[in-house]
């Protein structure tokens, strides 16, 4: 007599007619997303073939088991959603063996992340609503192992992971091969949530490996990690499966079940704690779970960056905060008993947030330059996230926060499991008093070692990020008070501005130009350094050509990386303004600046910012009479990332309007450039012709592309090594200021070039100094005299040390343009044309300081 639980009859024709309209609704969604992807990214013409073959491999599958869904007349919610993964899965295995470029691998890498992120929605409809069958397990399964082979297959074909990737594909495939030849395989596994876990452990970790944002070496330590969970799962089910094949198989249920019938010792060691934990701490496989959990515990809250990489490092370290959590944790077990799930979890996700909080005081200073102070710089991401929004390729906003949150979700998970490791041990009275002396003497070293600093103790423990987020928080109420200008009437220490009646510049236009991101890492460091040649080259030809000299010197930036109003600000004012809080107690203030001085002298004072797009009341107390801002500059050409108006068309703008012609009197214009600013693409291009660049069509049709404008964005790797594209942008700078010299030999001109700050740490090195360079160029010899009186030496490469900081250089330059003050005091010999190298070497001579002509 049959068995009535199994199916009698094929399905029924409604179930086949839900299937049909299912899968030919994929079908057409196959073929309309893969036509318009293969738009998109330009792929070859068979892309489209290749995924409506996979997709009808997957569809065969799905009406091959079609039978394990009687008695259901529908298909269901839960399958359509796993059909959907299928569609998805089908358009990324098609991208193997397609021309490898940033659009792909980011398209890829967001096909992959949703499908992963629905593989839970359709088990959660499955038992949510009821539908749950022998069907939709399996069709699941054959879609994640074809999405592995997937990934594996792009993995390999885009050289992010060498050729023993794709045995995370062929894995279960080899595994349903070899029970032909050995039956005992084909022997059904007892339900596992570690064959779960490592299922989504190897699909999370095949999706973050193919991430564009991540290096090709982490990609391959990545995927070998979760090819290794793969591995020790099969492994794990395959001597299972052996041990319940081999002659002694029937005694092995005996062995295990025997302890768990009695089992007095065990159970009357927690029998206080309504736990039996204590059984399964006999074996050495436990206390080496322990063991690994203890040490990735540690290890998430005591790594370091390793430069200059986003990659991270561990060291011989104690987390001092791990080390509390074991001694509390122990503490807490032997009166309440085992953590609960719910403790768990939460202890989980509050440790995921200091690894975030640990990950960003490592690398900001590493990367940065600074450390980044939460409250304080929370306040320019409304400035920071547009810009983020409009230079970054659109898979690159898609993918970095998908691809974050998956970081996320495998630090949480792999924080959860090492918890209930230890909650593990914590429910067994031996472990527990172990794990709890332990940490409490970790707890109590550091404490010695923190109150005693000649013991030097607490040398072998991480610097506490609770600490640091404390730090953090105290600071709230200072800055927070500086921005209301509650902290104003503190004053701020600086000596006035020297009189100065600039008579050495009476009649010349003065431009003093903040050159964004310019710092001394474009001379220390050598590839820097070799790339800018050509256009320092160019820049000296270009004074010798009309008639000007340049000396130069180092200043020291109150700022790094970035915050460039404290630079202008220390210039300008004489002030050396160091924090946020000095500069909104500084604006407060009715002082006299350097642009003040120019006014009374007669000059006409212009503020160039064609980086402004709202109000800027810093105008005012700077003291200009205009401020030419990127509406007043009206630049109409094509967009140059976030900051729009390309350097070039700046400088032309107030040439055009302010330089030439004009009411008679001279100016003073501080311009402050933005085509070097982070994230230093897209690069513009120079236009020879300086009458088109202020047209509508300032360049040429190649030029003006968008495409190939912001192509330079994909195509360099910007987060992980941004010097070639910020050597770009300084190269462009110099070949603006080349031509712009070379378009006016006849302007009476003194031009100081600033740099504002040093470039991020990742372009300018570990321990980079805050120092800049400041050049004045000039054809007029007693303001070049003047500036070598003050410090200053010929050439474009300013020797060190540093003349002092902003405040120092604003004293300086007054002091050189005042007429009544000595100047020429120059040691004998010194050679104002001096070369382009250290005076004295040979090298190429840049046109010193003489007269035009």
């Amino acid at each position: 007599m049959m068995d009535a639980q199994q199916p009698t009859s094929p399905p029924d024709r409604d179930l086949r007619r839900s299937a049909h309209v299912n899968g030919l609704a994929g079908l057409g969604l196959t073929l309309g997303l893969g036509l318009g992807l293969a738009g998109v990214l330009g792929l070859d013409l068979t892309y489209v073939p290749k995924a409506l073959a996979t997709y009808g491999l997957i569809l065969l599958v799905l009406l091959g088991f079609l039978p394990l869904h009687w008695p259901r007349a529908r298909l269901g919610p839960a399958n359509q959603v796993t059909l959907l993964r299928g569609v998805l899965t089908a358009l990324l295995v098609a991208m193997v063996g397609e021309e490898a470029g940033a659009g792909l691998a980011w398209t890829a890498f967001t096909l992959a992340l949703i499908a992963t992120a629905l593989d839970g929605v359709d088990g959660y409809l499955a038992r949510r609503y009821g539908w749950a069958s022998p069907l939709g397990a399996r069709f699941d399964m054959e879609v994640d192992a074809l999405l592995v082979v997937g990934l594996a297959l792009l993995l390999w074909t885009l050289d992010r992971a060498g050729p023993w990737v794709l045995a995370a594909g062929a894995m279960r495939y080899v595994f349903v091969a070899a029970a032909f030849f050995w039956p005992w395989l084909r022997q059904p596994l007892p339900p596992s949530r570690r064959r779960q876990a490592v299922c989504v452990a190897q699909v999370l970790t095949l999706t973050l490996a193919l991430a564009p944002i991540l290096p090709a070496a982490w990609a391959g330590a990545v995927a070998a990690l979760g090819l290794g969970l793969l591995g020790y799962s099969f492994a794990v089910d395959i001597l299972w499966l052996a041990r319940r094949h081999a002659p002694w198989a029937v005694s092995v249920p005996q062995v295990h079940a025997a302890p768990a019938r009695g089992g007095g010792r065990d159970k009357g060691q927690d029998e206080g704690q309504g736990r039996t934990q204590g059984q399964s701490w006999a074996g050495w496989r436990h206390w080496l779970a322990l063991a690994a959990a203890l040490w990735l515990l540690n290890a998430a809250l005591s790594f370091h960056g390793r430069w200059p990489t986003l990659w991270v490092e561990v060291r011989w370290e104690l987390s001092p905060e791990i080390a509390l959590l074991v001694l509390a944790l122990g503490l807490a077990a032997r009166v309440w008993g085992r953590p609960s799930r719910r403790m768990i979890a939460g202890l989980a996700g509050v440790l995921t947030l200091l690894v975030m909080a640990r990950y960003t005081a490592v690398m900001a200073p590493a990367l940065y330059g600074r450390p980044v102070n939460l409250i304080a710089d929370a306040r320019y991401l409304p400035e920071v996230v547009p810009m983020l929004l409009q230079s970054a390729p659109w898979p690159l906003l898609l993918g970095l926060p998908l691809a974050l949150l998956l970081l996320l979700g495998l630090i949480f998970v792999g924080l959860s499991w090492a918890l209930r490791r230890l909650a593990d041990a914590l429910g067994a009275r031996a472990p527990r008093r172990q794990l709890t002396l332990l940490g409490g003497a970790a707890v109590a070293v550091y404490l010695a070692g923190v109150a005693s600093p000649r013991l030097a103790w607490e040398q072998g423990f991480s610097r506490p990020v609770t600490l640091a987020l404390a730090e953090q928080v105290a600071l709230a109420p200072l800055v927070l008070a500086a921005t209301e200008g509650e902290l104003a009437e503190q004053g701020l220490a600086s000596s006035p501005m020297p009189g100065s009646d600039l008579g050495r510049v009476r009649g010349a236009h003065v431009v003093i130009l903040f050159a964004e991101s310019y710092g001394a890492a474009t001379f220390d460091q050598p590839r820097l350094a070799a790339a800018l040649d050509p256009a320092r080259a160019d820049l000296a030809a270009a004074l010798a050509e009309t008639g000007r000299g340049v000396v130069s010197a180092l200043v020291r930036s109150p700022t790094f990386a970035g915050a460039s109003w404290l630079a202008h600000a220390s210039f300008l004012s004489g002030v050396e303004v160091t924090e946020y809080g000095d500069y909104a107690r500084l604006l407060t203030q009715g002082r006299e600046t350097l642009v003040h001085r120019f006014a009374d002298a007669g000059y006409r004072t212009l503020g160039v910012m064609p980086g402004l797009r709202y109000a800027w009341p810093e105008g005012a107390f700077y003291g200009y009479e205009a401020v030419l801002d990127a509406q007043v500059l009206d630049y109409r050409g094509p967009e140059m990332g976030w900051w729009r108006i390309p350097d070039q068309f700046a400088l032309a703008r107030l040439d055009a309007a302010e330089l030439t012609g004009g009411d008679g009197r001279p100016r003073l214009a501080v311009l402050a450039t933005i085509s070097s600013h982070a994230p230093f693409r897209p690069t513009p291009p120079y236009q020879p012709d300086w009458g088109r660049i202020l047209t509508a069509d300032p360049f040429d049709p190649a030029q003006s592309n968008p495409v190939q404008i912001t192509s330079a964005t994909t195509e360099a790797n910007i987060l992980t090594d941004p010097g070639p594209a910020y050597a770009d942008a300084v190269a462009y700078l110099f070949r603006v200021v080349a031509g712009w010299l070379r378009h006016r030999p006849d302007l009476d001109l003194v031009l100081l070039v600033l740099g504002d700050h040093q470039p991020l740490a990742a372009v300018s090195g570990e321990g980079a100094s805050w120092e800049v360079p400041v050049h004045l160029i000039t054809s007029r010899t007693e303001v070049g005299d003047a500036f070598l009186a003050e410090g200053f030496t010929p050439g474009l490469v300013p020797r060190r040390p540093a003349l002092g900081g902003m405040a120092d250089l604003a004293q300086a330059v007054l002091r050189a343009l005042d007429s009544g003050r000595p100047s020429d005091i120059r040691a004998p010999g010194v050679n104002v044309t001096g070369p382009l190298g250290q005076p004295g070497e040979s090298g190429q001579h840049i046109g010193g300081v003489q007269p035009a002509g």
